[in-house]
Order: structure tokens, then C-alpha cells, then sequence
């Protein structure tokens, strides 16, 4: 097991069946430089580390326009999903990357 990051990737599935791979692990240096603008990180509240995480996060989509083209990845288009998308897709990259607390 490599303690370093890769350049593996993770299929989230949303609920429509369309798929985005998000990079498995993000560097220490991207994680604080997201994650230091907020408290606490998975506070759903915390808007402003959403488009940086995903910036970072996202690797590639199934994402189609409405003439069905292919749209490829960009921070533009990341900018243009819809709220909805960008929800679901913030959770699960948060569940991925936060460490997870110990119990006491």
C-alpha cells in the first residue's frame, strides 16, 4: 500500500445513473488549502469550499449538454452544474477525503 497520492480514481454514481470519477486522494497541500476555509467541512452550510474540493477533486464525467454532446472537464464547466449535482457530488467527495474522527 502506497502512502502517497495517486492518480487512481473513484466512479461516484448519482442518482440519475451518470457517473463523475473524483481522484481517490488529494495531496495534504490541497487538502488544507480547501478544508482550512471552514470549521467544520462537512457542515453542508459551508459553501465556500465547494467549487475549490471539486476543482481539485474531479477527474472526468458522463455529463452530456442538451444536444448531447460530450462535455469535458473543466473549472468552467464544473462552475456550470446544477445545484443539485453539485450537492451530491460535494458529500461524497467529503466523505472521501475528510479523515475520519476517533470516538473517545
Amino acid at each position: 500500500m502506497s502512502h502517497f497520492v495517486s492518480s487512481a480514481t473513484v466512479c461516484l454514481t448519482l442518482e440519475d445513473g451518470e457517473t463523475v470519477d473524483v481522484r481517490k486522494s488529494i495531496s495534504f497541500q490541497d487538502f488544507k488549502s480547501i478544508f482550512n476555509r471552514s470549521d467544520d467541512p462537512s457542515d453542508p452550510k459551508n459553501f465556500a469550499l465547494y467549487m475549490p474540493l471539486l476543482k481539485a477533486a474531479i477527474v472526468s464525467w458522463s455529463f452530456k449538454d442538451e444536444n448531447g454532446a460530450n462535455v469535458p472537464v473543466s473549472p468552467e464547466s464544473i462552475e456550470m452544474l446544477d445545484v443539485q449535482t453539485i450537492m451530491a457530488v460535494t458529500k461524497d467527495v467529503i466523505s472521501l477525503y475528510q479523515p475520519e474522527k476517533k470516538s473517545s
